[in-house]
């Protein structure tokens, strides 16, 4: 599966579902809030590495951040840079980021790294663009979630693993939620196939996060509270020395 590719020809899907006000409830009111609370103070230059339509480059800029997007994508890469409050944006490959050696301080990727085709040379552009002392910050999709799924749409519906947990693979999901479609396409990774290839660049991890739905959310959306069973998304906070 070329990722890259299958994420352009659903860009226009995407773009709908993230930009929908209230619509993605697991990012706004799960994913961010954690997310902001790993993040360093902004300082150089923020990378936003598979930026998508740009949402989360904005919210950074509103946070006083220089960003920096790509995405692999050039649909999604031009959506983000014609919204109103645009950041800079070019289209580009992770495992080959079109930028000099130890450019910024800060590289994160939002919910993007189980959609690059090469994880291990996107982990190694990442520690190149980086500065000492420089942090890499992202959120995948959990390999326990991204490994099964749930039967049922109850609080008590049983999670189930119909294949393996071990290993990489492609897979493809279809999400329809009030009127709206989203066809994901990713590759799942274990918990070491996220953790090795920091390893092996060389990356310390400082912090380790695994959000967990307030009663607020579970309260304005009840299907959520399945995710108190099981976890929906990993964070990692990662030093470059």
């Amino acid at each position: 599966m070329n990722l890259r590719r299958a994420w352009d020809k659903h860009a226009d899907e995407w773009i709908r579902w993230a930009r929908t006000e209230g619509h993605d409830h697991a990012f706004w009111r799960l994913n961010l809030p954690h997310f902001l609370d790993l993040l360093p103070k902004p300082r150089r230059l923020t990378l936003d590495i598979g930026c998508g339509e740009g949402r989360m480059g904005r919210i950074l800029a509103q946070h006083g951040h220089l960003v920096f997007g790509l995405d692999g994508s050039p649909a999604l890469a031009l959506a983000a840079m014609t919204h109103e409050d645009r950041v800079e944006v070019i289209a580009g490959d992770a495992a080959r980021l079109p930028l000099r050696d130890e450019v910024c301080d800060l590289a994160i990727a939002m919910v993007s790294l189980q959609d690059v085709d090469d994880l291990g040379s996107a982990m190694r552009e990442a520690w190149r663009v980086l500065e000492p002392g420089g942090r890499f910050c992202f959120s995948v999709v959990h390999p326990v979630n991204s490994a099964g799924g749930f039967r049922g749409d109850g609080k008590d519906s049983p999670f189930v693993v119909s294949g393996s947990y071990w290993g990489s693979r492609p897979y493809t999901e279809v999400i329809v939620r009030e009127g709206i479609t989203m066809t994901f396409n990713s590759l799942h990774h274990t918990l070491e196939g996220y953790m090795r290839p920091l390893e092996e660049t060389g990356f310390l991890v400082e912090a380790i996060r695994e959000p967990i739905p307030d009663d607020d959310l579970i309260r304005d959306v009840p299907k959520m509270a399945r995710w108190r069973r099981v976890p929906m998304f990993l964070q990692v906070r990662a030093l470059k020395p």
